[in-house]
């Protein structure tokens, strides 16, 4: 952490720390560290994940979410966050529900609806209904990439590599994979071009 901050400063960018975290129930969460109390509570929360589980692998409890919430910035998540699972399998109820929950852990400035798009079957829609949930909540949009690789062509060695970690072949790993190669480093005006009907989400 403290290299990536010493680099991101001397190449005049803004560091964020952060992380994603798997909850017990599998659904991953985005968390940012707002301040040096996020820093430490972010700390303290990926400790608790990892206990009790075996190596390589981190489940964190709601439970163990709540009393660590100060001085981070929550992002809903990838397609693997709950809400945005709840909102594709058309729960809206549900995911209604999550949204004021996360909103009340974390507080309606500090917890923001992630939108994402790689070129996915259902991309669009999923973005239409978390837009939706946003606005109905009185919540802010930020739009991220699920980065996997710098460059698209790097997409077949992380596909190797994804294999590697799971002891099975390319012909075998299914859905292990990525569909495409849409997961690598998007430059701004990549990210201009796929959001631009969301200028907030961008701004953010």
């Amino acid at each position: 952490a403290v290299r990536f901050v010493v680099a991101a400063r001397q190449a005049g960018i803004k560091p964020l720390l952060g992380a994603e975290m798997t909850l017990e129930d599998g659904c991953h969460l985005t968390l940012l560290v707002e301040t040096a109390k996020g820093y430490s509570n972010l700390c303290r929360l990926i400790t608790l994940a990892r206990r009790g589980q075996e190596k390589g692998t981190a489940r964190l409890a709601h439970s163990d979410l709540s009393p660590h919430t100060a001085g981070l910035i929550a992002l809903s998540g990838c397609p693997k966050g709950e809400i945005p699972r709840l909102a594709a399998a058309g729960a809206d109820e549900q995911a209604q529900k999550a949204v004021h929950r996360y909103a009340r852990l974390f507080g309606p400035q500090r917890f923001f609806i992630e939108l994402q798009r790689h070129r996915r079957r259902g991309d669009k829609c999923l973005a239409s209904r978390l837009v939706e949930l946003a606005a109905h909540a009185g919540l802010g949009l930020v739009a991220t990439g699920n980065t996997h690789y710098l460059h698209p062509q790097q997409r077949e060695v992380h596909d190797v590599l994804t294999c590697i970690r799971h002891h099975t072949t390319l012909e075998d790993a299914g859905p292990l994979l990525r569909p495409n190669a849409e997961y690598h480093l998007r430059s701004p005006q990549e990210m201009s071009a796929l959001f631009a009907a969301v200028p907030t989400a961008l701004e953010n």
